[in-house]
């Protein structure tokens, strides 16, 4: 993949408010949900006073961290505003907000104290999110887990054998 550069071999857009499709140089990917990712990057702006991401890193880093990292926690504000925030700032396309329209309504709802049609990620979305990132160290998790459940299984049977065998030889040495 290359990033969408300038004549002058600049970047295009503004880090601040790029979204990870436009950080990763997937120039065919930039649709209307890519606004939308800016425009909550302005609200989480204008609710936390900073921008979800630190941006203390090169060029690259910066733009990793945009593909790869979740925003920084918006504490003290509202958790459905965070929700709302957070769908729009979603890594995938598909599960943010589809139109601007979409967002004002949800935050049209929030302002009335309706329920939003933004819904917190799942307990389950979460930890396959997790597990797909960090699959080596998931599999070497789940390994670790069953060779001590082996271990553990095993050394207890042979406990039991042990002490079976001991109570054995009690009860014949008393015959």
């Amino acid at each position: 993949d290359t990033l969408p550069v300038t004549l002058t071999g600049q970047v295009m857009g503004t880090l601040d408010y790029m979204s990870p499709e436009q950080a990763s140089g997937q120039s065919g990917a930039v649709d209307i949900r890519s606004d939308v990712y800016s425009l909550c990057v302005i609200l989480y702006r204008l609710l936390t006073g900073h921008l979800p991401y630190d941006f203390a890193g090169s060029l690259p880093q910066n733009l990793l961290e945009i593909q790869n990292s979740n925003p920084i926690a918006m504490k003290s504000v509202d958790h459905e505003l965070t929700t709302i925030v957070l769908k729009g700032l979603s890594k995938e396309v598909d599960r943010r907000y589809q139109t601007a329209g979409e967002l004002g309504n949800d935050i049209k709802r929030f302002l009335r104290g309706e329920s939003i049609e933004a819904k917190r990620d799942s307990l389950f979305y979460l930890l396959r999110k997790t597990i797909q990132r960090h699959r080596l160290a998931t599999v070497s998790a789940i390994l670790v887990s069953v060779m001590i459940c082996t271990l553990a299984v095993v050394g207890w049977g042979l406990y039991l054998d042990a002490d079976y065998a001991r109570n054995a030889e009690i009860v014949a040495s008393r015959n």
